[in-house]
């Protein structure tokens, strides 16, 4: 967690029932312009689009970068 701060990034966890929205949410009241993240482990439902493809098909505006 110290690599942020070498960077001047700021990590923020957030917890909720329903993360995309807390997650579009928060990133609208706080403009962010970057989301990094990691890749999410495999999912048995394919057909269900992952939170990534979901949050950038909200916030067509931040750049999101996936490690």
């Amino acid at each position: 967690m110290e690599y942020q701060k070498k960077v001047g990034a700021d990590l923020t966890v957030l917890r909720s029932k329903d993360i995309t929205k807390t997650m579009i949410d928060f990133a609208k009241e706080n403009q962010i312009t970057h989301i990094v993240m990691g890749t999410p482990p495999s999912t048995r439902n394919l057909n269900t689009p992952d939170l990534g493809l979901k949050l950038q098909n909200a916030l067509p505006e931040v750049e999101f970068i996936k490690l």
